[in-house]
């Protein structure tokens, strides 16, 4: 169900954009294949980590963008990506406890799924650097995930607001693109949340009549998310984790 936005506007962006000249669109599609590394936070101080206790492994996630540039000069830009994010595997835990208040139980079989799946909406603004095209604005990150141990569930709902800068390199004379994009917040007492990926894109030879550019990307992906106890005084403990999904990641892009 999350990913129903994201296609509905690709759906409307690709249908437009023959009749706004004037506006650029990129579109990408395609899977990442992360491994997953962490652990959340048990009683007494002591942590359940996510590989060797709950034997958790990542699934391969689809990712789907869609980002728009415009000449109306005091508007930002607008991006939107989804990202799916869900590792499942069984495993014990040699302590009692509770996460997103479903709980653990010491020496039990448990069968555990974790979904981080997310939504980003970004604003930017195009700065005027010479030959690079670089974006500065903000992401606000919609995580709408579920932590599950057995038959019980908790929501793992938040929206993050992050600074967002990203830069890409155009070599039209050998259609390859590089770029890249970091996304931070720093949430204090040690808490934070920060996402990168740097990628290559290749646009294959099409005829002159095309009106856009079809090709590849490869690209390699890291995000993590660390939270403490107490986030800004607010309690935080029933989330306290610390989690890390990066790998490799591959698509098609196209570009109008």
């Amino acid at each position: 169900m999350r990913t129903i936005p994201v296609f509905a506007v690709v759906g409307i962006l690709t249908s437009t954009v023959s009749a706004a000249p004037l506006i650029d669109v990129d579109l990408g599609v395609g899977a990442w294949a992360p491994g997953i590394s962490g652990h959340i936070n048990a009683s007494n101080n002591q942590e359940v980590d996510l590989d060797k206790d709950l034997g958790l492994e990542a699934d391969k996630g689809l990712y789907l963008y869609a980002e728009v540039d415009h000449p109306i000069f005091f508007l930002p830009d607008f991006k939107v990506r989804y990202q799916s994010l869900v590792a499942n595997g069984s495993g014990t835990v040699n302590v009692t406890t509770e996460y997103a208040g479903v709980t653990l139980n010491k020496d039990e079989k448990i069968d555990t799924k974790f979904d981080l799946s997310y939504t980003d909406f970004i604003l930017n603004y195009e700065l005027p650097v010479p030959s690079v095209d670089v974006d500065l604005g903000a992401n606000f990150r919609w995580v709408d995930g579920k932590f599950t141990a057995n038959d019980e569930s908790g929501d793992v709902s938040i929206v993050l607001p992050m600074a967002h800068l990203a830069a890409e390199l155009q070599l039209d004379s050998i259609s390859l693109a590089l770029g890249g994009e970091y996304n931070f917040l720093p949430l204090g007492d040690g808490s934070s949340v920060s996402d990168y990926n740097l990628y290559a894109k290749y646009y294959l030879p099409l005829p002159g009549s095309f009106i856009g550019r079809l090709g590849v990307e490869l690209g390699y992906h890291d995000f993590s998310m660390d939270v403490g106890d107490e986030v800004f005084g607010a309690d935080t403990a029933k989330y306290a984790s610390n989690v890390t999904a990066k790998g490799i990641y591959m698509g098609l892009a196209a570009s109008f």
